[in-house]
Parts: C-alpha cells; sequence; structure tokens
C-alpha cells in the first residue's frame, strides 16, 4: 500500500510538471518549439485572463514565495523557476480561465482529477474538497467573480 501511494504521488507530481515542461520546455532552443506548439494550437484554445498590473506583481509574488496555503500540498518551493517559465510564457495571465469563468479544459481537468479514487489516487492530493468552493467563487450567476478570485 505504501508503494501504491509513493507511486500515486510521484504520478501527480509528474501530473502536474508535464503541462509545464510541455509549454516551457527546459532545454536551449526548446522555447522555440513550446512557442511553435502553442501558436499552432492557439486557434482552438480559448485566451488566456489577462491580469490587470496589480495582480500580475501579486501573481509573481505568490510564485516566488514557493507556497501557497490555500493548496493541499502548499510548499512548490523545488518548482519555482518552471511555473515562473509558464506564467512569463503567458504574459503574466491565467492560462485556466476566460471572461472571469474556468475554461472547459479547466473544467475537464477538475473533473478529471475529482475522480482520482478510480485510478488508486486520493481526490485530496489534487485539492479534492476545494474544488467546488473555487469554482463557485467563479460563477457569474451566483457571484460576482473578481480578478482576486480568479488569480
Amino acid at each position: 500500500m505504501k508503494r501504491l501511494r509513493t507511486w500515486g504521488r510521484r504520478w501527480c507530481l509528474s501530473a502536474t510538471l508535464t503541462p509545464i515542461v510541455l509549454f516551457c520546455g527546459s532545454g536551449a532552443g526548446s522555447g522555440t518549439s513550446a512557442q511553435t506548439q502553442i501558436t499552432t494550437s492557439s486557434a482552438a484554445a480559448p485566451k488566456a485572463q489577462m491580469l490587470s498590473p496589480e495582480s500580475q506583481v501579486w501573481l509573481r509574488a505568490a510564485i516566488g514565495g514557493g507556497s501557497f496555503p490555500d493548496l493541499r500540498w502548499p510548499d512548490f518551493s523545488d518548482y519555482i523557476k518552471p511555473i515562473q517559465k509558464f506564467y512569463e510564457f503567458n504574459g503574466d495571465s491565467l492560462w485556466w480561465v476566460q471572461g472571469m469563468e474556468p475554461t472547459t479544459q479547466a473544467r475537464q481537468l477538475i473533473a478529471l482529477m475529482l475522480q482520482a479514487e478510480q485510478k488508486g489516487l486520493f481526490v485530496d492530493d489534487y485539492d479534492g474538497s476545494r474544488w467546488n468552493d473555487r469554482l463557485a467563487k467563479l460563477d457569474p450567476a451566483s457571484s460576482r467573480p473578481t480578478e482576486a478570485d480568479a488569480v
């Protein structure tokens, strides 16, 4: 069982970092291929939520701190550089929000994370109990989402 949990956490980390690596690359010249990949697929993908200068400063500070208390696993200090590259690549805007609402892709990913137990993983490792509140803050029918809610 311990081995399954260790594997599950490794898979979780891998699943979290894979999009960052794909978008940012890690070697010389990889930025060009990442740019080509995103440019090629940008016609189908919605534009990211652009942030005010104040929110961009807050986002950079939060990433630079390497910890965010609203996450199940708040310490991400080992991944500050790739996360910074990921957001800088998109002009410090939010990849998963458009028009102050989660994108279709974000909703699909959240749905998959909420089904983690079907794969022998722990839903709470993917912030399972936190997603309903997060989504409620971005629901224009029940609240007036703010940029702070999106960030």
